[in-house]
């Protein structure tokens, strides 16, 4: 065995032996969002000092802390930006998720902001790159709610970068494996990218190799994504069903299809 060789070996062994640790922050303070979202019911400020977009199982089908978990581990993969995230012990001892609270930032919910960035007025690094890989990431997680209150534009060295945060509607919380986010027309993310088609912002090509991407991701590193989410939040037989299913054939399948569909 050559040095190479050896040494990709020992990568890989390494690889599937390191398990990432995810250690809790306290709440400390909890806060009644006032942000008019159906999905985010409070805001906490944790032991760090920082604030935090929480969320629990009680929200939603109960699948939404795991869901957010999942889907932020694997944005990271592929080089889609969200923003950073700690599990949060809440004061009865559950666990929640929790999304940092950027500050800083620009929001474009609001119409003037939004058409200033699709325009180009506000500019913004690799624009149509980012809003194209967001947008295939969101079908291949069945992500329905991906509107322009859900992506952030913040400020780094010399220009803004994007961030897409919020899969509260998306993976299993809604069904991870059915197309209602490349099928449904009426849905957030559907008319979501049709406005970023009408002003040019969306490339295709970008699109197609994020999918790309995602169909070659070992499942060694999905399996360690599935260990770091709380067994309360998903069962060990949903993480092994996920498990089983990355890589096979029927995942390849979906690939194809929302291929097919950009």
């Amino acid at each position: 065995m050559d040095s190479i060789t050896k040494t990709l070996d020992m990568a890989r062994s390494y690889d599937v032996s390191f398990q990432k640790d995810l250690f809790p922050l306290e709440a400390v303070q909890i806060h009644q969002s006032t942000q008019g979202s159906a999905d985010l019911k409070v805001i906490v400020t944790a032991t760090n000092n920082k604030d935090y977009a929480v969320k629990t199982v009680d929200d939603g089908n109960g699948y939404v802390p795991a869901t957010e978990l999942f889907c932020y581990e694997l944005a990271k993969l592929i080089d889609v930006p969200t923003p950073s995230f700690d599990l949060i012990t809440m004061r009865d001892g559950s666990l929640a998720f929790g999304s940092v609270w950027e500050g800083g930032v620009h929001n474009i919910s609001n119409m003037n902001r939004l058409l200033d960035v699709l325009l180009g007025k506000i500019k913004v690094r690799d624009l149509n790159q980012f809003l194209s890989r967001v947008y295939a990431f969101d079908l291949f997680i069945n992500n329905i709610d991906r509107h322009f209150g859900n992506y952030l534009f913040r400020q780094s060295y010399n220009s803004l970068i994007g961030l897409a945060f919020d899969y509260s509607r998306a993976w299993y919380e809604v069904d991870a494996y059915q197309y209602d986010s490349l099928e449904d027309k009426s849905s957030n993310t559907q008319r979501c990218n049709v406005f970023i088609r009408e002003h040019k912002k969306y490339d295709r090509n970008t699109a197609t190799q994020t999918l790309k991407r995602i169909s070659e991701i070992e499942k060694n590193k999905i399996e360690l994504v599935l260990r770091s989410i709380p067994d309360e939040w998903l069962p060990k037989e949903i993480k092994n069903n996920v498990a089983s299913w990355w890589g096979s054939e029927l995942m390849q399948e979906r690939i194809l299809k929302i291929m097919g569909g950009l």
